[in-house]
């Protein structure tokens, strides 16, 4: 064969490959303008600024990791189980029930303990925390605020 037909197969061929692996890469997404990030998702501090937490999507769903602790956070939650506290997912497989609303599990790690708990966002900068056990008899709630 020829030099310049075996170039020119050669260059088919490389440029035939180029044009699979093209086809076969995913297409970009197009960010749409509507797409802002979710208002709950951030870090947010404990009304007693002794725990900060990151919520996050983990999956489908809403979660909050322990991200920042007080000396004082972290021995509670020693003498109960819990070490370390850094890390700890204190929100589990929360569900969006409307527009500011989850709900899912609250971990109360000082008591090691999980509750059904509820979130909604009061405003922009506090995120209420309701978590309940023993079938809704013992309840409470917390308003964290927006550090991050």
């Amino acid at each position: 064969m020829d030099k310049a037909i075996s170039k020119r197969i050669y260059g088919l061929s490389v440029a035939f490959c180029a044009g699979a692996l093209i086809a076969a890469a995913p297409a970009p997404t197009e960010a749409s303008e509507d797409q802002t990030p979710d208002p709950i998702l951030g870090v947010w501090q404990n009304p007693a600024g002794t725990i900060e937490v990151k919520t996050e999507m983990c999956g489908r769903n809403l979660c909050g990791i322990v991200v920042e602790a007080s000396p004082s956070a972290v021995a509670d939650a020693r003498r109960s189980g819990t070490a370390p506290l850094i890390g700890v997912h204190l929100l589990q497989n929360f569900v969006r029930v409307d527009s500011t609303a989850w709900s899912g599990t609250a971990f109360v790690p000082d008591m090691d303990v999980h509750v059904a708990a509820h979130i909604s966002l009061s405003d922009p900068n506090h995120l209420k925390i309701s978590g309940c056990e023993l079938g809704g008899l013992v309840c409470k709630s917390q308003t964290w605020t927006r550090i991050g």
